[in-house]
């Protein structure tokens, strides 16, 4: 990986590890405080010397992806603490000072760089703590994304068609979305086009194909839909159907059409799994 950091940057961290350097040789001075505010201080600017450097290997251009994780992880699970912790065990032990320690040098010589560092340790903290609700949300949304598509696989591997299509009545909006599986249209009603159909169908001018455009032929096989009896050709139909699950002419729901009638008429046992009733997307 090539040098990340410029050297106003290099320069930045120099000047951290002195401020550390010079609070750890002037560790004396502080004996006259009541708590060691002085531990604040060398965790406040240690721990800008880590998000600072972490931030900029994090934007390294060709930073490995394993590396990256690491940082983030770090940034997340251990700076995002402290930034919390600093701030909270800084302020009461500089109250107790203030209070009780008028010779201490963080009371009668500079006060208010210790509040400063406060709050600058209290902002930091609180906007890592937002950016990584966010990325665990993310990550969540993710896990449960793939969790379902592992079992939609093993839904469809293992032939459970009707649970499948259970869930996605369940869905709601997502059941208008996706398209029908072939053990669904190998389940529609299949029939010969004869002169008594074509005489029932031409008073309503459904002789042809909505489709393809195509006039149907005695003796060519269609494909009528439940509830709405619409016919189709079934290479037609059946296009139609894989790509959306609404009814070329009526926009009926094949989906849901089917499951009625089977359950109506051969009584199905539509097993789904437990996590995933009334899913949300």
């Amino acid at each position: 990986m090539r040098w990340p950091f410029t050297k106003w940057e290099v320069a930045y961290l120099v000047f951290l590890v002195y401020c550390v350097g010079s609070e750890i040789s002037s560790w004396s001075d502080y004996k006259d405080c009541q708590e060691p505010i002085q531990i604040f201080t060398i965790g406040f600017e240690m721990t800008f010397f880590a998000l600072f450097t972490c931030v900029i290997l994090l934007s390294a251009p060709d930073i490995s992806d394993s590396f990256h994780k690491c940082l983030a992880f770090f940034v997340h699970f251990i700076i995002n603490p402290v930034c919390i912790y600093l701030p909270i065990q800084g302020t009461i032990w500089h109250v107790i000072n203030l209070e009780t320690s008028p010779d201490c040098p963080a009371v009668n010589s500079f006060p208010m760089s210790i509040w400063i560092g406060i709050v600058c340790t209290f902002l930091v903290g609180g906007f890592l703590t937002y950016i990584s609700y966010v990325r665990l949300r993310n990550w969540w949304k993710v896990y449960q994304f793939r969790r379902r598509m592992m079992r939609l696989n093993n839904m469809v591997a293992n032939g459970e068609y009707d649970a499948l299509n259970q869930m996605l009545i369940d869905a709601g909006n997502l059941n208008d979305k996706v398209g029908l599986l072939p053990g669904d249209i190998e389940k529609l009603e299949r029939r010969n086009f004869s002169q008594s159909f074509a005489d029932m169908i031409s008073a309503s001018h459904l002789e042809t194909c909505p489709i393809c455009y195509e006039d149907y032929k005695i003796g060519d096989e269609i494909v009528s839909l439940p509830k709405c009896s619409h016919a189709f050709h079934p290479e037609c139909v059946t296009e139609w159907l894989m790509k959306t699950p609404l009814c070329p002419i009526c926009r009926r729901n094949v989906r849901s059409s089917l499951y009625h009638v089977d359950r109506q008429t051969q009584n199905s046992d539509y097993r789904i799994l437990e996590d995933l009733e009334n899913p949300q997307y």
